[in-house]
């Protein structure tokens, strides 16, 4: 029996916020009083209570006791999130040996239930598709590691309509890991971090959230009279509705002015439901990464390592720099998209709205292109003014060059992107995401604080005529952050809390994320 099985487990995250109501001495009061009463103590954050949708809930609260307000909570419960992982090996999985006897049963009858022989290759398969198949990107790590693996925590009860994201099968996956085992300098077992990523939010950031389905109560309908000119029939001017959120004020359609005050309110309840932009909404906006390491650091306490490691972000910055890929980009005025490798074979061929360029090249190069397109179309439309109206030569030949600086084609270093971005997640977001949950146990992330060999070095020939062992290459150290005995225990015996406590986690204002869309999607396929 492995050593992990006598550890003693993680505590599941926990809601600071019903530890603050189950504390809470106020007995009687409006539901206004009690929220605003649990958002003074620590730990109760704002983005629980709203994800929760309690701010709503206990608002519309009259004047009640405790009791009241605690169901009233518990009818909202904190966010499950699900926790599984795709090995590389799907033997390693803990649950495949006794998926693996399952399919065996399964396929030791035929379908009218007489005795057949097992087929232990399709008794395999049947096993990995039920731990949740193989690794999807195990050809993406550094050197030297072992079991790797890829840790996707995903939301199993979503409400409201699946989101399917550029890297997974599986839906509502809130956020993902990839991980790695290694043994460090001094024998340590070392859990790595690979990249850790969220595509739900990082679309939503770039593409915005759905809004819930909207109710006639949360619609102002204002009626804008019609201008008649003078001698024309007002009746073929009806005038029209616009329809506005009364929450947020935004701008939801205009509808026709024939229609009666009720029909233009069911017409435009109707109309702001079924065209919805951006992605479904999802809860931890704003802290999934700290949501996600405190997963990672139960998964290394319950399995006994001793530290966490942390690829550095120049790292990652070269493992998804597009010009290894692609040598050239071009983006012509007509919205053809083409991509190049570095043989000159052409592996992108479509017509793509500037809005949409990012979708295929990385939001860096994307903004980049869709700026120059913009600004190269004003300049051709300005040069063709001053044509159209015989503007001095000189004056139309200066037009004529501004047309020409914005580029239509992207090569070398146009095409090394995102570097700043994955230094601002991996050399300063994330350590400091876990120096703030480390701090009071004694435990902080150290910089470049782990040596790694990419190779074990190479024989050369020498002067005698033998050959000389050169020494290991050594690549970029790695981040690392102890799981102290203080911090084990506090993991062990009271958990972590779901939402962040103790304050503000320091955030860089570039949230640039990895991009692997072009690797994985675009070029190479997934």
């Amino acid at each position: 029996m492995p050593l992990e099985s006598f550890l003693t487990k993680a505590k599941p995250l926990y809601s600071s916020l019903e530890e603050a109501l189950a504390n809470l001495t106020r007995n009687k009061g409006t539901g206004a009083e009690f929220l605003k009463e649990l958002e003074k103590k620590p730990g109760v954050k704002k983005a629980e209570i709203q994800d929760r949708g309690l701010d709503k809930v206990l608002a519309d609260l009259p004047k009640v006791d405790k009791a009241t307000v605690e169901k009233a909570v518990s009818k909202n419960p904190k966010t499950y999130v699900n926790q599984f992982i795709k090995y590389d090996n799907p033997t390693q999985h803990p649950d495949y040996e006794s998926a693996y006897v399952d399919a065996v049963n399964d396929l030791s009858e035929d379908r009218y239930g007489r005795p057949q022989r097992v087929d232990p290759i399709e008794a395999h398969h049947m096993a990995t598709e039920t731990v949740g198949g193989p690794a999807n990107y195990a050809h993406i790590q550094l050197p030297g590691g072992a079991n790797y693996r890829e840790m996707l925590l995903n939301l199993p009860y979503q409400k409201g309509p699946e989101y399917f994201g550029p890297h997974w099968d599986e839906p509502n996956v809130l956020a993902h890991m990839r991980l790695s085992d290694r043994a460090g300098p001094n024998g340590e077992k070392v859990l790595h971090l690979e990249e850790l990523q969220s595509d739900w939010h990082q679309q939503g950031r770039d593409k915005g959230y759905q809004r819930k389905d909207i109710t006639p109560d949360q619609i102002d309908l204002k009626y804008i009279s019609p201008t008649v000119p003078e001698g024309h029939d007002p009746k073929i001017y009806p005038g029209y509705y616009e329809a506005f959120d009364k929450n947020t004020g935004e701008f939801l359609g205009r509808h026709s002015g024939t229609l009666s005050q009720e029909q233009a309110l069911r017409d435009a309840v109707s109309s702001s439901n079924q065209f919805r932009t951006g992605v479904p909404d999802a809860p931890f906006k704003k802290n999934w990464e700290e949501l996600a390491l405190k997963h990672l650091i139960n998964h290394a306490v319950d399995n006994g390592y001793d530290k966490i490691a942390i690829t550095p972000g120049a790292v990652q910055a070269d493992r998804y720099d597009l010009s290894k890929q692609i040598a050239n980009v071009e983006y012509n005025e007509l919205g053809d998209l083409r991509a190049y490798d570095h043989n000159g074979r052409r592996v992108l061929n479509e017509n793509v709205p500037p809005e949409k360029v990012s979708d295929y090249v990385g939001k860096e190069l994307g903004s980049k292109i869709a700026e120059n397109h913009a600004n190269r179309i004003q300049a051709r439309s300005d040069y063709r003014t001053a044509i159209k109206n015989d503007a001095p030569d000189d004056q139309v030949d200066a037009l004529y060059q501004q047309y020409l600086s914005h580029p239509t084609e992207y090569s070398g270093l146009d095409l090394q992107v995102g570097g700043e971005g994955m230094k601002a997640a991996y050399d300063q977001r994330i350590p400091n995401i876990l120096n703030k949950l480390g701090k009071p146990f004694g435990s902080q992330t150290e910089i470049n604080a782990m040596p790694i060999k990419i190779n074990n070095g190479m024989l050369v020939p020498n002067e005698v005529g033998g050959y000389t062992q050169t020494p290991p290459e050594m690549g970029t150290p790695l981040h690392t952050f102890d799981i102290t005995p203080e911090l084990k225990q506090q993991v062990q015996t009271q958990g972590l809390p779901q939402y962040k406590k103790g304050g503000d986690v320091k955030l860089t204002h570039n949230h640039d994320s990895m991009w692997m869309e072009v690797q994985d999607k675009k070029f190479k396929g997934k």
